[in-house]
């Protein structure tokens, strides 16, 4: 039982308001408080009634501290569920309901009291340097939180978590398995994934499932009967809701080659056979039928390798547990995925290439490769976007994003910052940052307009993870510094082992920039925390 709630279901009366003569107001008739709807989302609860009348419904919350009104974007109906989100953690609210019908006239029930628990011990700690409303951009900003367990014993659940603009925790999901790429879809539930094969879920705001889709490489064991198959090798890393409802996101297969690099220091290092992982853009329905499948090998140089791509880690192995006849790659590691408005062309950022590219879905055809010139054959010249002025290329890059200028915006992590065979950049002098670039597809020219992060003070090295948003209002990038490592000095950890932690910046598209809220998440246990990617979501309400 919850502290404070005496019971988690309660029957209240109404008090109507409204005219005094004519038309009388709305009635609210059988007005029950589920005071936990959900064990998933604590900080919620849930009001059901009818009204004689089709009205729409508002909420005035009252927390002992802050007082708000909350227009629930329900529309006018007879029959009402409608959820209490916003609670902050440890308060007694008073809760409020406002009903209104199509003549203005409103009725508002009995004081409802809905008393939270304190966030637990094991939650994330989240350290507020600065909060600056009128600056920021309006609305909650929703992370995914991980503690990088090794040996220690993190917490028994994962976590999806939204917070105010004064960085107060207002909404979290606890989930059995770990989140990753949560979004808002257009019905405003949410959809996140877990794993790299799936599975891929749709959840409500309480935290209830909606939908679910595996792949052919899901463990069985987390595969539930209503799960819906997509005829997929997997889907990693990012998802994407297209305007027309489906989905596109990455999958993988494996190739053979032969003659393949096998070292990225040493030149003239012997080649071999290997087993390449390439890449996969697949566009599915939401009853999972495949409309859609583009392999990057064929529209990729499979020759060509970065830092890393030569890797095999420990979530491919685990997938991938068939005994090898060649040694595996993870050649591109495509990480991010988005399609434009007419819904023909997607770009896609490759980590491992350090090159975000625009594909053709229509036609399977490259259109440009924004990065590092090296190393292209002959036959990707033509595809090579050409510097104007000054432009400091993306390594290792995430989540590229079309701004509403047609600008490309994107998280640059900078991991070494050169080529095989080059030498790497000292971690002392690594840092990573938010980019913005203007591309001119008829003349084939890549110019840098804006960026934020070092090098400079504002030097902060994130070498896995990452995201920059523009905020739709004001223009500002929203930044999360998601995969912070650091040596017990407090040098950048390129390579390795290290302590994990997070920064979150919201800044003003200008230069010099303005921070007007920075949250850091940080702890004194060696392992940490990480932040997959944080969005800024107009509200709790779709």
């Amino acid at each position: 039982m919850c502290r404070g709630f005496r019971s988690l279901v309660v029957s209240v009366g109404a008090t109507v308001m409204g005219s005094a003569c004519g038309t009388p107001p709305p009635e609210i008739q059988d007005l029950v408080l589920d005071r936990r709807p959900s064990e998933s989302v604590p900080l919620a609860a849930q009001v059901m009634f009818q009204t004689d009348r089709q009205t729409t419904v508002s909420l005035e919350i009252d927390d002992g501290r802050l007082s708000w009104n909350v227009d629930t974007g329900q529309p006018a109906a007879f029959d009402h569920a409608v959820p209490v989100l916003g609670l902050r953690p440890d308060r007694t609210h008073i809760v409020r309901v406002v009903v209104t019908d199509n003549n203005g006239l409103t009725s508002t029930s009995d004081a409802l009291e809905v008393v939270t628990d304190p966030l637990p011990d094991d939650f994330p700690p989240i350290d507020v340097r600065i909060s600056k409303p009128s600056r920021m951009e309006p609305g909650i900003t929703m992370l995914e939180p991980t503690f990088r367990a090794t040996d220690e014993d993190g917490p028994g659940y994962h976590l999806l978590v939204a917070v105010d603009e004064t960085g107060e925790v207002v909404w979290y999901y606890k989930a059995t398995q770990p989140v990753a790429d949560a979004r808002r879809l257009q019905n405003g539930n949410l959809l996140y994934r877990t794993g790299r094969a799936g599975p891929l879920y749709e959840i409500d705001m309480l935290g209830n499932p909606v939908s679910e889709w595996h792949t052919n490489r899901t463990p069985e064991k987390d595969v539930r009967d209503k799960s819906i198959h997509v005829n997929v090798d997997t889907l990693h890393h990012e998802t994407f809701e297209t305007l027309s409802g489906n989905i596109l996101a990455i999958s993988t297969e494996l190739r053979a080659y032969d003659n393949y690099p096998t070292s990225d220091s040493i030149g003239d290092a012997p080649k071999a056979t290997s087993e390449v992982l390439g890449d996969v853009l697949v566009e599915f329905d939401r009853r999972g039928n495949v409309l859609r499948e583009t392999s990057l090998l064929d529209l990729i140089d499979p020759y060509r390798i970065g830092y890393n791509s030569l890797d095999w880690g420990g979530a491919w192995r685990t997938l991938f547990s068939e005994a090898e006849v060649h040694p595996r790659r993870d050649w591109a590691h495509a990480n991010a995925v988005v399609m434009d408005e007419s819904e023909r062309f997607a770009i896609v950022s490759l980590r491992h290439q350090d090159a975000v590219v625009k594909i053709d879905l229509d036609r399977n055809e490259l259109v440009w490769i924004l990065g590092n010139h090296d190393d292209w054959g002959p036959k990707w010249q033509k595809y090579l976007l050409r510097p104007l002025g000054e432009v400091i290329w993306p390594f290792h890059q995430h989540a590229p994003m079309i701004t509403p200028h047609g600008t490309l915006l994107l998280f640059d992590n900078g991991n070494y910052r050169a080529r095989p065979f080059d030498d790497p950049i000292p971690a002392s002098e690594s840092f990573s940052r938010a980019v913005e670039y203007r591309i001119n597809e008829e003349m084939m020219e890549v110019e840098e307009l804006w960026s934020y992060g070092g090098p400079g003070d504002e030097r902060f090295f994130a070498r896995f993870l990452g995201d920059a948003d523009w905020m739709p209002q004001t223009g500002n990038i929203l930044i999360n510094f998601g995969g912070l490592v650091s040596d017990p000095s407090g040098v950048p950890v390129v390579d390795g082992a290290g302590h994990n932690w997070v920064r979150i910046v919201e800044v003003t598209h200008e230069s010099p920039a303005e921070k007007v809220f920075e949250i850091f998440i940080d702890d004194d246990r060696p392992a940490g925390w990480s932040v997959y990617r944080a969005e800024r979501l107009p509200s709790l309400y779709p």
